[in-house]
């Protein structure tokens, strides 16, 4: 279980099971039309997670925005906003009291969209970059 803040609220993701991270990632997979900039983003994710170097964090995280726009220009808004709202639902907010809750697209993010896109990408990171991970060492022959 890894936890988050971002901007004034706490957020944590648990490993779901592997059947359903593997739902995401087919799902995730299906709804991108633009393939290219889907694998940069999933390289230059990759980079920058193993990298203790700003300037390669730095540009690695620009390669990752750019190509992130380029993903979004390809999917159909429903099926995307639909995207988001699981994605989000998958992370927990911690609230007043010190408990976690299960967090929504709606309840967090309308007043404040600040954060929404930080979570998405901690949430995508927790859930699928274990697999991520093993599938380019399996790919580079590691």
């Amino acid at each position: 279980m890894a936890e988050k803040k971002i901007g004034n609220r706490t957020f944590r993701v648990k490993q779901p099971l592997a059947t359903e991270a593997l739902r995401l990632q087919f799902r995730i997979t299906s709804l991108v039309k633009d393939r290219e900039a889907f694998q940069k983003i999933m390289e230059a994710g990759a980079e920058a997670a193993s990298s203790k170097d700003d300037n390669i964090k730095a540009k690695a995280g620009a390669q990752v925005i750019n190509s992130v726009i380029a993903v979004f220009g390809s999917i159909d808004p429903d099926e995307g906003t639909s995207l988001m709202r699981d994605l989000v639902a998958m992370s927990e907010i911690k609230a007043s009291n010190g408990q976690y809750e299960r967090a929504d697209i709606d309840t967090e993010f309308s007043e404040d969209p600040s954060g929404l896109f930080e979570l998405i990408g901690f949430v995508m990171k927790e859930v699928l970059g274990p697999f991520v991970a093993g599938l380019l060492s399996a790919m580079r022959g590691k």
